[in-house]
């Protein structure tokens, strides 16, 4: 069964946060309610589409194959780029799969781009996702070829508020420019000091320390919570997402969770954290098997 479980890890890691590395789920003075507010559009008059998943920080694919590119806005994609597992991880929690949203094109742009993508406004109710993921600094303007559309004022006013706050990828990637006539640009993953775990070492040397009990620090790149196998169990995977073998897998087992103070693959998603216990290689991979909250510290 720990092999059915791996595989089950290796098909979906999607359950993820909504908290931004240094940002709390809402700013002082607000509100889910003030929030939508500032996010809403009028949804366009049109049936409403699946989501069948998200595949980056601004693509999602419906349930009738079409992929959406979510027009006028750029976030980091690659598990290199800073944030760019980050803003994967909270795109997939506000949209999971089987979610209902509709479709607004904007005439005074592109039907699809060059990879055959429709590019589209996604509403989620009264939510304007394309606003709200830039609001978040879950992503930043980008007006492609200097193409402004009808939200565009509204994204820049967005952008520059999670810029001054430091709101995601404005304070997890300080060297971001805004700049709406560019694709995003955060450059490469910096992994920040452990203050909060001085001995750890890095994901990247786990190998190295397989049998003996340590401390290893990195970020959850991908999360799953397998509720329908054996032992219910819930895989964190540090630095690399599956199946990338040189990831560290954190594997908590479902008579454990209630020890946590809330679901690890919500918690812990997207999050720098320094995981302790005794490695061991299990199908190749390192591996951590953790029975308590007191064996992680979250550094951000």
């Amino acid at each position: 069964m720990r092999l059915l479980a791996a595989g089950l890890c290796a098909l979906s890691l999607a359950a993820c946060t909504d908290g931004e590395a240094g940002e709390p789920a809402s700013q002082p003075g607000t509100s889910a309610t003030s929030e939508t507010a500032t996010t809403a559009t009028t949804p366009p008059d049109e049936p409403a589409f699946a989501v069948a998943r998200v595949t980056d920080g601004d693509t999602i694919e419906l349930e009738d194959g079409r992929r959406v590119r979510l027009v006028q806005i750029d976030a980091p994609e690659h598990v290199d780029e800073c944030y760019g597992q980050a803003a994967t991880a909270r795109l997939r929690e506000l949209l999971p799969a089987g979610t209902r949203v509709t479709l607004e094109r904007d005439r005074r742009l592109d039907d699809t781009d060059e990879h055959g993508r429709l590019l589209r406004y996604v509403h989620d109710g009264p939510r304007n996702l394309n606003l709200l993921l830039v609001r978040r600094g879950l992503a930043a303007p980008y007006f492609y070829r200097g193409e402004r559309g009808k939200y565009a004022e509204r994204l820049l006013r967005a952008a520059r508020t999670a810029r001054a706050v430091k709101r995601g990828l404005w304070g997890a990637c300080p060297g971001t420019r805004l700049d709406p006539l560019h694709a995003a640009d955060t450059g490469p993953v910096v992994e920040k000091p452990a203050a909060a775990c001085p001995d750890a070492i890095s994901w990247r040397d786990a190998r190295a320390h397989v049998g003996e009990r340590v401390t290893v620090r990195g970020q959850v790149a991908g999360t799953l919570y397998a509720q329908d196998v054996d032992g219910q169990p819930t895989f964190l995977n540090l630095g690399r997402d599956y199946p990338d073998p040189e990831r560290v897998t954190v594997v908590i087992w479902g008579k454990d969770r209630g020890r946590f103070p809330g679901p690890p693959e919500s918690m812990y998603a997207g999050r720098t954290i320094c995981a302790t216990g005794t490695l061991e290689l299990y199908e190749g991979v390192a591996e951590l098997e953790l029975s308590a909250s007191t064996q992680i510290d979250v550094v951000s």
